[in-house]
């Protein structure tokens, strides 16, 4: 569904699921958010010569993409604090409006950002001058996507692929890649044993 009209409606017996998580996707296709998805989209210089001198689009880069945005933006802040002192300086300068806060009769509308996280979106309908849906889609959602309708895997899933666990009783690879992505859950990534389908619970947050 489109998240204007997104349910929240859960069916615990529904066959084949594992994840209270939605699958938001992007024409079809999953998608990782987040300062390396940000990064390497920006074209930034520093995160491309690592990709070149090859690194790869991992745990490692992620954190050091997260790093490098980090210093990008604490440098930018000293010009946007220049150009908000010199708006402030304007008569008649507000930073919102207080005058003005009558809901409509009914409506529709959405609010996106780039939270440190990655993409986050929110969407709402009005009706009667009050809430009828509010949806949001927020960074975890997208990085922690279960598999969808045509079993495509979320980049948790596809992350792990691969990622050796040296020990399986202790598998602090996982966490440490799903860390990676700075994740915002009920803190708990959960495992299940292929040959005891034991249910082991890792606390990642």
């Amino acid at each position: 569904m489109h998240p204007y009209d997104g349910e929240q409606v859960f069916d615990l017996d529904k066959k084949g699921a594992y994840s209270f998580v939605k699958a938001p996707r992007y024409d079809g296709k999953p998608m990782e958010v987040g300062p390396l998805a940000r990064m390497l989209v920006a074209k930034n210089p520093d995160v491309i010569g690592l990709v070149k001198k090859g690194a790869k689009p991992g745990a490692v880069a992620r954190h050091a993409a997260r790093a490098i945005e980090t210093k990008l933006i604490a440098d930018a802040c000293y010009g946007w604090l220049d150009q908000l002192l010199t708006e402030m300086t304007k008569p008649g300068f507000k930073i919102h409006d207080t005058e003005h806060w009558e809901p409509p009769e009914s409506g529709m509308g959405a609010g996106f950002h780039e939270a440190p996280r990655g993409a986050l979106g929110h969407w709402i309908k009005i009706k009667n001058k009050k809430i009828e849906n509010y949806q949001a889609v927020v960074p975890s959602t997208w990085n922690a996507s279960p598999r969808c309708e045509n079993g495509v895997r979320g980049q948790y899933e596809e992350s792990l692929v691969g990622a050796p666990v040296p020990n399986p009783e202790n598998p602090i690879n996982v966490v440490r890649v799903i860390r990676s992505f700075d994740p915002c859950l009920a803190c708990a990534v959960h495992i299940i044993d292929p040959n005891t389908n034991e249910i082991r619970k890792f606390i990642i947050e």
